[in-house]
């Protein structure tokens, strides 16, 4: 960096990472090193190409950001458990802080798209068209979350009681939160600027962003914005996966507890660079405690994640679609059971030498008490078959099309999301919480000091 006088780490964003490395005197044979691989991993730099899933390119700037994060810039540790899942960890704090301050939300709208005025420096955002997916029963306010639970949890399905349309959604087993569910929902809605709101701040997801946006990337469009029409559709999305597993059986008898060169107890926490394609692992008992399993309940529970091919475009919503989630989880357990059942002994190194017996330690609701492998299907999977859900790669050349928050290109309109540009250029919590600071200064002004990576 020194020799090539780089000021912004952003200019080494059009060179891979690995491949600028060797440029500067890498040996070929570090190429592959666990410390570079990590980054490439945890980023899911992955390839266009479906199985064997291989790491691909990553924008060298982001990957030396992160690199230097990770090794550097976190105190303690570089990464830390949850206390909880997601959900209450990240989700629940805002939520709560948000209340307190008096924000309203209302859930069950869905935002169809964006109306534009104008054009050139005079183009304004001028409306919000929403879909209301449900009401709730007696003008009440919805409560989303359990508060039965400490800290409140967030359910998997919405608390049908509460809506007027409840009890149909519940017996069609509508997902309100799915883009292919075909529920037209109860009404419309048209939020104007000056009337409705003054300033909107854009923070869905890329992959969930093409329909909403259609007047500034659809070229007949008389709002046509060809700096986001060459962001849509030069940026690469991937599909995540992750599994959970419960088991009955405790770690001493599924892993190997000492190293065989030292003697030493071997750690178990948080680690990647795992077979390909559930990379990354995480054993997280400690959450079994706040699932209220009945009793006998799991004595060990392990995270599994990673991601598929690179340059993914999930198929548009439509009739013809609406069985596109259901198939894709059934892909997602196939991949799984192909991948456990070639790298178990890899990871679940302990006395439980083959297959079978590692799916008879997995623990099951007794509701669902079953054999083999159904045990295995009776576990969490999660693949990402949502458009709002694709993860946004880093590649070479990529980053620069990023929009920076303040950057719309239209009016009364902001953006937030870790796909934003920032100091990060990466999906990370890191970039979106340092891209909504970001956009609440160009709102308010504040706050005046944001985070950032410092380099």
């Amino acid at each position: 960096m020194l020799e090539e006088s780089t000021l912004d780490f952003d200019e080494l964003d059009e060179h891979d990472f690995v491949t600028w490395m060797r440029q500067w005197g890498l040996a070929p044979e570090h190429a592959a090193v666990s410390s570079l691989m990590l980054v490439y991993e945890t980023l899911f730099a992955h390839l266009d190409d479906r199985a064997p899933y291989r790491m691909g390119e990553l924008a060298c700037g982001v990957a030396l950001r992160w690199f230097l994060l990770v090794s550097f810039g976190y105190e303690g540790a570089p990464a830390y458990d949850f206390g909880w899942s997601c959900a209450e960890t990240l989700i629940t704090p805002y939520y709560q802080a948000l209340r307190q301050l008096g924000t309203e939300v209302h859930f069950f709208h869905r935002v169809e798209r964006l109306g534009f005025a104008g054009s050139g420096d005079d183009k304004q955002l001028s409306r919000v068209h929403l879909r209301v997916q449900a009401t709730v029963a007696e003008g009440r306010e919805y409560q989303p979350l359990r508060l039965d639970y400490d800290p409140p949890a967030w359910p998997m399905t919405p608390d049908w009681s509460q809506l007027r349309e409840g009890a149909e959604l519940r017996e069609r087993g509508i997902d309100l939160e799915c883009a292919y569910d075909g529920w037209p929902g109860v009404g419309e809605r048209v939020l104007v600027q000056g009337d409705d709101f003054d300033v909107c701040v854009l923070a869905i997801p890329l992959g969930a962003l093409p329909p909403v946006i259609d007047e500034l990337i659809d070229p007949r469009s008389p709002h046509f914005d060809p700096n986001w029409h060459a962001f849509v559709d030069g940026t690469a999305l991937t599909q995540t996966l992750s599994t959970q597993l419960w088991f009955r059986r405790d770690a001493a008898q599924l892993f190997d507890q000492r190293d065989a060169a030292t003697g030493r107890s071997r750690v178990r926490g948080l680690a990647t660079g795992f077979a390909q394609p559930q990379a990354s692992f995480g054993e997280l008992s400690h959450l079994i405690a706040h699932e209220r399993w009945p009793a006998p309940a799991p004595v060990l529970l392990t995270y599994h994640t990673g991601a598929l091919e690179g340059a993914v475009r999930l198929p548009s919503v439509g009739d013809a679609t609406r069985g596109f989630p259901a198939a894709e989880r059934l892909r997602a357990r196939g991949i799984v059971e192909a991948w456990l059942r070639e790298n178990h002994r890899g990871l679940f190194d302990g006395e439980l030498t083959d297959f079978d017996a590692l799916l008879d330690a997995l623990a099951v609701p007794p509701e669902q008490e079953c054999s083999g492998i159904e045990r295995l299907w009776a576990q969490h999977f999660n693949i990402a078959c949502q458009p709002s859900d694709l993860y946004v790669l880093s590649r070479p050349r990529q980053t620069r099309l990023r929009r920076a928050p303040h950057d719309s290109g239209a009016r009364f309109l902001l953006l937030a999301g870790d796909w934003t540009k920032t100091d990060m250029n990466c999906g990370c919590v890191e970039g979106a919480t340092q891209s909504g600071m970001l956009a609440a200064r160009a709102l308010s002004g504040h706050p005046i000091y944001i985070w950032r990576v410092g380099f």
